[in-house]
């Protein structure tokens, strides 16, 4: 990798490069001029060779040498921005003898020098002096880091090593990264549609139930085809040596150089998986790698071959059980063979099992799984705290169940405020959420919906883990609040969540049996003097109240939030409330139980 170094810079003056910009009052600096300052070399893009991306003509690329103790690196920082809100990608464009070829910490196969995680790191972008002089420091860190020794090199590589696989087609499995047990997985390619203009884009489905096959192809809208699944491999790999001659490997001989000096219990195990997964010229292999995660190939054997191989691992067992033929070391030679197979395709492997999604989205891992939830109202509270609980696992597990119960049909009128999209109109509004979740869920729910009022019984509420009210309906709160407390196997939990205020405040209530909804009569919200005047008259037609739909959707965040925390082994709060308007707050609390309380005292 290099760049014409015999030409001359000649935009090496702030007249060659009048991109201006005041940072104070008395001094106007270039963008150019500050790279320039801090040692760089201004080249057009056209005289940069041999970079792994393509560059726009009229992109301005700066270099620079930064010294290691290994020897000399050459960097390009591509068309920096006056706009530093987001740092510039920088490449390498040459490196000392010794490591090319070999991969480096911190330094891509695409030779992109990685410097900070740019959605998580901080800095200053009104001021470009100091960021520039950042990004100098931080290359020159990220390469003295690279180039660390030994047990130093392996603790950089570590916790990033699967980013260097560079893969190239996605594929989504049904299992943990990381964690996959020696369950049979197989798996289908497929092209799916990726952008709205219908482009579309090869993927792999790999997966352990046909199940779960048949549905990602309904997700991705495909029609499952005849074909027979395809076989995998799953080989876990010890993390001793991370660090390859050559990386990302081009090749299946050179997937086993690595293997051999990494883990060569991981050879062996590749090698006679992929022997005995010869019945189609297409196979995948999965590498589990202890503490990195999961990189992945596809293979494509020349049919020659496979016979060949075939012929080899299918001889039959002398007496004795030992095999009449070729052992393992003698097949590796035709498996690693140039001929045998062509390019390996490396995979992008990303789990989409539940457990792994589950993780990203809270800190404890506890979700709704196997917890029966009743939600009554589907109104715009409800369906958003719908959506949101069956993100968290309500519904899901073998006994888990999300109950829906509202007898009103979605309107017009709806739409502004609703979840669910003009597709409904004329809809149950319990049947209508509970098609629009399954249709778009990752992997099967159990959601029951009731299109009809809920007769306010104790047998109708008997047997559920939760209850939400989500109605906003003042005697359906205290009529709730009154079954729990008659039932002899009543619910653990009843939650309540409406806004209040004439939707000025967002409220959530959970009856844990010491506190219940007549009880937040207590609570004064919004005094007589913030009490607009009534527009309304009596009516025996619809009414509503004009208010936006932040406010709904802010009740059905703080229901999530307190359906989740019943997952504890102590409520933080059973009172929260949100002000969106002049209302008297009251900060979150458990509420004591009221002694006036029509419901429970």
């Amino acid at each position: 990798m290099g760049f014409n170094a015999s030409l001359p810079t000649t935009a090496t003056t702030s007249a060659a490069k009048p991109n201006e910009r005041f940072y104070d009052e008395r001094l106007i600096v270039t963008i150019h001029n500050l790279f320039l300052q801090s040692g760089f070399h201004y080249f057009e893009s056209r005289y940069i060779t041999d970079l792994p991306v393509a560059l726009h003509r009229e992109w301005d690329v700066y270099t620079k040498i930064y010294q290691t103790k290994e020897g000399n690196f050459t960097v390009a920082v591509i068309d920096p921005d006056e706009d530093f809100s987001r740092l510039p990608e920088v490449y390498i464009i040459s490196r000392p003898d010794k490591f090319i070829g070999t991969t480096l910490p911190h330094i891509s196969s695409f030779q992109r020098l990685c410097l900070v995680n740019q959605d998580n790191a901080d800095w200053n972008p009104q001021y470009p002096p100091a960021v520039i002089e950042m990004l100098d420091d931080l290359i020159q860190q990220a390469l003295n880091n690279a180039v660390s020794d030994g047990e130093l090199r392996q603790i950089e590589f570590q916790g990033e090593f699967v980013n260097y696989w560079d893969g190239l087609t996605d594929a989504y499995i049904y299992g943990n990264a990381g964690e996959l047990s020696e369950e049979d997985f197989s798996y289908r390619s497929l092209k799916a549609v990726i952008s709205s203009g219908g482009e579309a884009s090869k993927e792999i489905i790999i997966f352990t139930d046909p199940q779960q096959r048949d549905d990602w192809y309904r997700l991705r809208d495909q029609e499952i085809t005849q074909e027979k699944d395809s076989n995998v491999t799953v080989v876990r790999v010890a993390h001793n040596n991370l660090a390859s001659v050559r990386w990302p490997p081009k090749s299946l001989s050179e997937v086993f150089d690595w293997l051999k000096s990494a883990d060569l219990a991981a050879h062996d195990s590749l090698a006679r998986g992929i022997l005995k997964n010869l019945s189609k010229d297409r196979q995948i292999a999965l590498l589990d790698i202890a503490n990195e995660g999961i990189i992945g190939f596809e293979i494509n054997f020349q049919s020659s071959a496979r016979t060949v191989l075939q012929h080899h691992t299918q001889r039959k067992t002398k007496h004795g059980g030992k095999k009449n033929g070729q052992k393992l070391r003698s097949v590796l030679p035709m498996l690693r063979a140039k001929h045998a197979t062509s390019a390996i395709l490396r995979l992008s492997v990303r789990s989409i099992s539940r457990q792994e999604i589950q993780q990203r989205n809270r800190v404890a891992p506890l979700d709704l799984e196997n917890k029966k939830i009743l939600i009554i109202g589907c109104g715009t509270i409800g369906g958003f705290a719908a959506q949101l609980l069956a993100k968290v696992g309500a519904g899901r597990g073998s006994t888990g169940k999300l109950t829906l119960c509202d007898g009103d049909f979605l309107s017009p009128g709806n739409l502004s405020r609703h979840a669910l999209p003009a597709t409904y109109i004329g809809w149950n509004k319990s049947e209508a959420l509970s098609e629009f979740l399954k249709r778009d869920a990752l992997g099967r729910l159990n959601i029951h919906a009731l299109p009809y009022r809920m007769e306010m019984k104790e047998e109708k509420i008997r047997g559920y883990d939760i209850i939400i009210d989500a109605t906003g309906h003042a005697p359906t709160g205290k009529m709730l609040s009154h079954l729990m407390r008659s039932s002899p196997r009543r619910p653990p939990f009843l939650i309540h969540g409406y806004n209040d205020a004439y939707g000025m405040a967002s409220v959530v209530m959970i009856d844990d049996g010491k506190a219940c909804y007549g009880c937040t009569q207590q609570l004064t919200v919004l005094s007589e003097s913030n009490k607009p005047p009534s527009p309304y008259r009596n009516s025996c037609g619809s009414v509503f109240t004009p208010y936006d739909a932040n406010v709904s959707t802010i009740t059905a965040a703080l229901i999530q939030e307190a359906v989740l925390n019943t997952l504890n082994e102590k409520l933080p709060w059973t009172y929260a409330q949100h002000s969106t308007g002049k209302v008297v707050h009251h900060k979150r609390r458990k509420l004591a139980k009221y002694g006036g309380c029509s419901v429970c005292s």
